[in-house]
């Protein structure tokens, strides 16, 4: 009656995210239509979408190059989407969650041995994030149950660099338009040298 929203989720991704209008069915779903420059949305849950852009030159974000985690987390130009999110039935828990309570209102869930609950979703020990492009990461439980931690690729054969995998001896590329792209003649990945920044070769 007063008009005030509630929060329930968050919605989207790392890019920047456009929704134009949302609108809410007698049945009480929710259409929402927008533009996004995100490569991977996330719409809560285990729900999300990967959106690839098509073009013959293109060298990076969320084509083939998404397969090799090559990419970053944008698209170059903006895509269109139109989602339907459906009434929710009772919740279920991940499988990998033991219980969860509140703990001044915030949640604080008893997650499986040898799991990792990250961003609400299950993975078993060992799984790597490659469905974001980011094969270099892991589900590693002795870490962390709730993040990607490093593989053991990294600081030997792999940097991670601006949230992006590289491989040893990969140059920095700068893109300056869709058909031109930089490569720097000195900033290369060396993970013996530092697996997080650029090293000069």
């Amino acid at each position: 009656d007063t008009g005030r929203g509630e929060y329930v989720m968050h919605s989207g991704g790392v890019g920047k995210d456009r929704p134009y209008d949302a609108v809410g069915s007698p049945e009480g779903d929710i259409y929402i239509v927008g533009y996004t420059q995100s490569a991977v949305i996330n719409w809560g849950g285990a729900l999300m979408t990967k959106i690839t852009e098509e073009g013959e030159d293109q060298n990076d974000d969320a084509g083939t190059a998404f397969q090799m985690g090559k990419v970053s987390s944008s698209t170059s130009e903006y895509q269109f989407f139109a989602v339907k999110l459906s009434t929710s039935e009772d919740a279920v828990m991940p499988w990998c969650m033991e219980s969860c309570s509140l703990q001044e209102n915030v949640a604080n869930p008893i997650i499986k041995g040898d799991t990792c609950l990250i961003d609400n979703v299950c993975y078993d020990s060992g799984a790597t994030a490659e469905l974001f492009g980011r094969p270099c990461l892991v589900c590693n439980p002795g870490l962390t149950q709730t993040e990607w931690s490093f593989g053991p690729t990294v600081g030997v054969q792999d940097c991670f660099i601006g949230n992006i995998c590289r491989e040893d001896g990969e140059f920095l590329t700068y893109r300056e338009s869709r058909r031109v792209t930089h490569t720097s003649l000195c900033q290369l990945c060396d993970p013996l040298e530092s697996s997080t920044e650029w090293s000069v070769g």
